[in-house]
């Protein structure tokens, strides 16, 4: 059996296993900082529940590095949490993210343009706000299509 760190794609020279493990890690990070805001914890909270230094988690919630596995478990179990994973053929993994990105594309198409206003507004990273600006600019120009589309016929 060959031990394989990573696989190269011949495509796009992308290494494919590295970029799986760094999207499932930031997926687990950003559920557990999810959680710990929803639980109203700070990272200090999370340090002295875990035995962790504070700069350490919030390494982790900057994904500044890839976080050890124990380190996600600890991090879970301070908030009662149990860490678990799910093997997934890469066929329903795809057909899973298929019907995740269809939702979130339904959900966009539903909202007006003044409605990103207001996420904008609540937005409470660059990243966020750069993401509701371009969900603006995209629902203006449908409406604009729309309405240039009705005056030509």
């Amino acid at each position: 059996m060959n031990n394989v760190d990573y696989i190269v794609s011949t495509e796009t020279g992308d290494i494919l296993i590295e970029k799986d493990s760094k999207r499932i890690t930031d997926d687990i990070v950003d559920q557990l900082v999810a959680y710990r805001k929803k639980l109203k914890l700070t990272q200090q909270d999370i340090a002295d529940a875990t035995g962790m230094k504070r700069a350490n988690i919030a390494r982790i919630e900057l994904k500044k590095n890839e976080a050890a596995l124990d380190s996600l478990v600890r991090y879970a179990r301070s908030m009662e949490l149990d860490l678990s994973v799910e093997l997934v053929s890469v066929q329903e993994n795809m057909v899973r993210e298929k019907i995740q990105y269809g939702n979130v594309y339904e959900e966009i198409k539903n909202l007006q343009p003044q409605d990103t206003l207001q996420l904008l507004l609540n937005a409470k990273t660059e990243d966020e706000k750069n993401f509701y600006e371009l969900i603006g600019d995209f629902l203006l120009q449908v409406k604009q299509r729309e309405v240039v589309g009705r005056n030509l016929f």
